[in-house]
């Protein structure tokens, strides 16, 4: 996965709820939103 706002790659786990899980670019702090159960690769 590819921080569409800095390019970078490297994501930090930050929160879930019932249907998705939330990332954080540690270059830039931009969030990024994926569906629950898949994985950043």
């Amino acid at each position: 996965m590819v921080c569409l706002n800095c390019g970078d790659g490297r994501f930090s786990y930050m929160s879930e709820d019932e249907r998705f899980s939330y990332y954080v670019c540690r270059s830039c702090g931009n969030t990024s939103v994926l569906p629950k159960g898949m994985r950043i690769s």
